[in-house]
């Protein structure tokens, strides 16, 4: 049986063009091409994905579960980056700055990423119960001070009755 050039010289075909596309990946000129290619054909490679997505529906589904029960770690790691709007370098840069403690209670329990509800920017590394705490809070810094005049106050009417003292005689 009598092959053609190139299925004879496949692999010699597949080199020539990884070192053909490799040389021009990052000229100008490819990479405008490449772009106008893409808003080109925007509009009809998106009805072809809907087309696509709509027949097979169920089977991206499964597959999409599936690979969200093998890759669970990476899955929430690439979530948390989204939705901080943070790189992989200033996660680990945050992981190591908080020296595996909590900013607030330096508990080693599992981390949590701390961002201001505001500005949206991230502050730092916190345990479950101390980033809940700041949630419930509403980052308020005058209803935080408040709860810690509470607690103190308590703290010395817990005593108050062994210490022969009276509510009205707390000066806080």
């Amino acid at each position: 049986m009598k092959y053609s050039y190139y299925q004879r010289n496949r692999e010699k075909r597949k080199k020539y063009n990884r070192d053909y596309y490799s040389k021009i990946k990052d000229s100008k000129e490819y990479k405008e091409k490449i772009k106008l290619y893409l808003e080109k054909y925007k509009v009809r490679r998106k009805e072809l994905n809907d087309k696509y997505y709509d027949i097979n529906k169920e089977k991206i589904k499964k597959n999409n579960t599936e690979y969200r029960k093998k890759n669970s770690v990476t899955v929430k790691k690439k979530d948390i980056l989204r939705a901080h709007k943070i790189s992989d370098d200033f996660y680990q840069n945050l992981i190591d700055n908080a020296g595996g403690k909590c900013a607030i209670c330096n508990s080693s329990a599992n981390l949590y990423i701390d961002h201001d509800h505001i500005s949206g920017e991230v502050r730092g590394m916190l345990c479950r119960e101390c980033n809940l705490g700041l949630g419930f809070f509403k980052d308020n810094v005058e209803s935080i001070k408040n709860a810690v005049t509470y607690l103190q106050e308590w703290r010395h009417l817990e005593l108050a009755p062994k210490l022969n003292i009276k509510k009205g005689d707390i000066n806080s």
